[in-house]
């Protein structure tokens, strides 16, 4: 452009800026795409232009030119560090986690004292469980708002976070001292359920006027709380709000005021209550989702992206329920996707593609057990793409990257990650933990790929009706395991898979660890979640018949979850005769701690139901007995295969309650036997780590997916 050029446009500019038309100076900049050539003065109109239009690309874009040319300028670095916070809030909102997080850091990078970003940072830190990392921002928050009640009330619920008891305390204190006058309605909802304190009209509705995503998350607190009554009156606003999806997310609003359940009950009323409730919801949503109400809805794949753990917590054969609730998820995935063109058969290729898709590649439970996957497949003669979705990846997350033949971290609008998945041509997608996530059961709602599998992380079967195959372990499934699944059933040897064991710790004395010296001390570290109404009372009765009994337990980390669990469980122990200071809750920890207390321990009682799967794994490592309950479905039978594939089903399975009860209470008492145990599990608990059957099982068993028809959409 020459300088006759550029004065016409400067011109032009200067007439459409003074004139207000500022969608005429933002095009006529963009159309020019040479900011770099323009006056200052110009390229701020163009800047300011852009912020009225909320063009938050451009106006960074800009700004940043501006701020290379005067470095020294505090305006436009304020201006600019603002309009990253801003596109951040906005990404947020659309989803876009891991760029928002990128937005907030930028932010402050370019005006470290920006506090909106500081409280924007620290709150998607907190959300990602992150504690440490949002700590580090809320102090340089507070310094700078020292007063400020939503800056303290965050830093509060990281104290929460980390189990720190007298952090209620404080939040308490803040509504006596009138702090919480300071904080916005929907925050001063949020204090009260963190506080746990009552409200005056007995439920909560969460403000009209908040974003669905704040009330959104405001739900899922309440579930976590376990107020689930109160969480359905939240999504149940937002639902008529947004007229039952007509508006993005009111579908998603409306599966969550028919299905939210609690993390904990506080009573089996409660339980009974719930689960009758989730029933009657399914049947509500089977009768509401018609094709005329989804035609009415607003197009996107997150509006069909409910997911509960929870209901995987309900007991006995689930596949009815979940194949109701796959159907409803589906039908609305398949209508409202963006771009949805579903996958068929092609013919196979010299080397299958595989898809992998998942949260869990990363240092937790999943990737400990389903890593081994990537490199097992791609060692095979199958082309593997290894797709993690979400935010939350570490160091692992690059290392099961590095064993497949190409990885793609996804993150963003669902319908765009569905499409840029199906974009690949995919053989065979399997995904390893379906139930525990949003985003990914959403994506499995939709026919990607001709062949679709999942597997047991969350040991329940999908219901989804485009996966096709469930690969589980044959030692943890009862004999009648294939009437469980909707899928088709595939059984691999010994665990399954090659399990990723942690480091072992030293061990410390119990008096290092704050353990009671003296007494008898038996472990139920299972999550909240799976400390079942039906194992309340064996855990009285240990108290009630050894004086000397101390039982272990970890402590939830919201304060209404905290106080409905160990209320519930010292009421058993009283009825039982037993005094409620035998329970010792602790705060959660690290992994290292946690095997650090299972050394410490006599002997770990599992819970019914849902037995442990890492939890047990762990324990085992330290050669803690681990006393189980055969269960009726693979989710309650995990350690009865761990313990039967090294011989010591005989020892530490029992086939009820009652039989539990008494063997757990021998092995605490009896050193001869509890070391001789002990003694078994070091020699041979390293068998179970052996994964090469399984991986090859794995193999052969996808081969065979491969040798059969695809199954029909």
């Amino acid at each position: 452009m020459n300088e006759a050029e550029l004065q016409v446009l400067r011109s032009q500019i200067a007439a459409a800026y003074a004139s207000r038309d500022f969608t005429n100076v933002r095009d006529r900049l963009v159309v020019a795409g040479t900011p770099r050539a323009l006056d200052s003065e110009v390229i701020a109109q163009g800047v300011n232009a852009a912020l009225q239009l909320r063009d938050l690309e451009n106006a960074i874009a800009w700004l940043g030119e501006l701020l290379a040319r005067q470095p020294d300028n505090q305006k436009l670095r304020r201006a600019l560090s603002m309009a990253h916070n801003n596109r951040g809030v906005a990404r947020r909102a659309r989803e876009e986690v891991e760029a928002s997080r990128a937005d907030y850091e930028m932010a402050l990078i370019v005006w470290p004292q920006n506090t909106e970003a500081l409280f924007n940072l620290s709150a998607f830190e907190l959300e990602m469980h992150r504690v440490e990392r949002a700590r580090t921002h809320l102090a340089a928050l507070i310094t700078l708002l020292p007063q400020d009640s939503e800056a303290r009330l965050l830093e509060v619920e990281s104290r929460l976070a980390m189990g720190d008891e007298f952090a209620r305390d404080q939040l308490i204190a803040m509504f006596s001292e009138g702090a919480d006058a300071a904080l916005t309605p929907l925050a001063r909802c949020k204090a009260q359920v963190l506080a746990d304190t009552a409200f005056d009209a007995g439920s909560l509705r969460a403000p009209m006027a908040a974003a669905p995503a704040e009330r959104i998350r405001l739900a899922t607190l309440l579930c976590e709380n376990g107020r689930w009554r109160d969480a359905r009156n939240v999504y149940a606003d937002l639902a008529e709000d947004l007229k039952s999806g007509v508006h993005a997310p009111g579908l998603f609003a409306l599966f969550g005021a028919r299905l939210a359940l609690p993390a904990v009950f506080g009573d089996r009323g409660e339980f009974e209550a719930a689960d009758a409730a989730y029933l009657q919801g399914l049947a509500e949503l089977e009768e509401e989702l018609t094709d005329s109400v989804l035609g009415r809805c607003e197009a996107g794949l997150k509006q069909a992206r409910w997911s509960d753990i929870s209901a995987a917590h309900r007991i006995g054969n689930l596949r009815e329920s979940q194949t109701r609730l796959g159907r409803l998820l589906t039908h609305a995935g398949e209508k409202l996707a963006r771009g949805y063109v579903p996958a068929t058969a092609r013919p196979l290729p010299r080397r299958p593609r595989i898809g992998l898709v998942g949260q869990c590649f990363r240092d937790c439970a999943g990737g400990a057990y389903f890593g081994s996957w990537v490199r097992a497949l791609a060692k095979a003669e199958f082309e593997t793409h290894l797709f993690h979705i979400g935010s939350k990846h570490d160091a692992l997350t690059d290392a099961f990257a590095a064993d497949a033949d190409f990885a793609t971290r996804l993150d963003g609008p669902l319908d765009e990650m569905a499409v840029q998945i199906a974009s690949h041509g995919f053989d065979l997608l399997i995904y390893p933990e379906l139930g525990s996530d949003h985003l990914v059961q959403a994506l499995a709602t939709l026919r990607l790929a001709p062949r679709q599998a999942c597997a047991w992380g969350v040991p329940v079967t999908s219901g989804l009706p485009h996966i096709d195959t469930y690969f589980s372990c044959q030692a943890m499934e009862p004999d009648d395991a294939a009437s469980h699944y909707s899928e088709r059933l595939v059984c691999l040897p010994h665990i399954g898979t090659r399990y990723r064991p942690p480091a072992l710790p030293r061990r410390l004395s119990r008096g290092e660890l704050g353990l009671p010296d003296g007494a008898r001390l038996y472990f139920a570290p299972h999550m909240p979640t799976k400390l079942h109404i039906d194992g309340d009372a064996a855990l009285a009765q240990i108290a009630a018949r050894d004086p000397c009994a101390r039982i272990v337990l970890f402590r939830p980390g919201q304060a209404g979850a905290c106080t409905r669990v160990i209320s519930r469980i010292s009421r058993a122990l009283e009825l039982a005769g037993a005094e409620p200071r035998q329970l010792l809750f602790l705060p959660p920890g690290s992994r290292e701690r946690y095997l650090q207390l299972a050394a410490a321990c006599d002997v770990m009682m599992d819970c019914p139901h849902w037995s442990g799967g890492n939890s047990t794994l762990d324990c085992l490592l330290m050669n803690l007995p681990v006393v189980t309950i055969a269960g009726n479905t693979m989710r309650g039978r995990q350690s009865t295969g761990m313990l039967s594939l090294i011989g010591l089903d005989p020892d530490l399975v029992c086939d009820s309650g009652a039989k539990q009860l008494e063997r757990v209470l021998e092995v605490a008492a009896d050193r001869d036997l509890a070391t001789r145990i002990r003694g078994d599990l070091a020699e041979r608990v390293g068998f179970l780590m052996e994964g090469d059957p399984a991986l090859r099982a794995l193999q052969g068993a996808v081969r065979d997916l491969f040798d059969a028809p695809a199954p029909a959409s």
